[in-house]
């Protein structure tokens, strides 16, 4: 087995951390990987960078925030409405962005997740009416690195299941209470951890309420 694609820590950096030796090499796989889903579902988001190519759905808005952010803007950017595929600004060196249909735009100034969402003035509603999924994306998005409070954010939620598995809990993946409910993805990370990522990585209800709607 191997680290996951979305792994916010490295083995070594997990073994030093924990103060661990080899032997626990193949444990801590396991560990990170569920660690990094965990933060990953309590952020409503991808975190690592990756390659997306997508069929969305329009909406009249002008504004799109994307599923992985911060928008690589140093690679293309593709987005196609309709059958037009539109011109998109993405840095000062492509010159004045009132001349492009669809600039990357930021919601904020700073952190390390913007740029995250398209701007187009017109909107994104399809042409044809009733057309479904009108529109073509592709792009990179998401942290190339990552940032040192999301390590520690990881770290934290590493050692808490490592020291789970220690104990013969680490395989509960949700506690089921005597009414039927199941112990909530927060209940597994630490307080600091949840702080960590309510202050920059879990997606807004604004951000949620604007993402595309993206065909299965």
């Amino acid at each position: 087995m191997a680290l996951n694609a979305n792994a916010l820590l490295s083995i070594a950096e997990a073994l030093d951390l924990l103060g661990a030796g080899t032997a626990e090499e193949p444990r801590l796989e396991l560990v990170i990987n569920r660690a990094c889903g965990l933060i990953e579902r309590y952020c409503e988001r991808p975190l690592r960078r990756a390659q997306y190519a997508r069929r969305v759905r329009g909406r009249v808005a002008t504004a799109f925030f994307l599923e992985a952010t911060p928008v690589d803007v140093g690679t293309t950017v593709g987005v196609t409405v309709g059958t037009t595929a539109q011109t998109v600004w993405r840095t000062e060196s492509d010159g004045n962005p009132a001349g492009f249909d669809v600039v990357v735009a930021r919601s904020a100034e700073g952190g390390p997740l913007q740029p995250d969402h398209l701007y187009r003035r017109t909107g994104w509603w399809p042409s044809i009416p009733g057309e479904p999924y009108n529109i073509l994306l592709s792009y990179w998005g998401g942290l190339p690195t990552t940032p040192e409070d999301l390590k520690e954010a990881a770290f934290l939620t590493v050692r808490k299941l490592f020291d789970d598995q220690t104990k013969s809990t680490g395989e509960i993946v949700g506690l089921t209470t005597p009414s039927g409910g199941v112990t909530p993805v927060q209940e597994w990370l630490p307080a600091r951890a949840r702080e960590i990522l309510d202050l920059t990585y879990k997606r807004t209800p604004r951000q949620k309420a604007a993402l595309w709607a993206i065909a299965e």
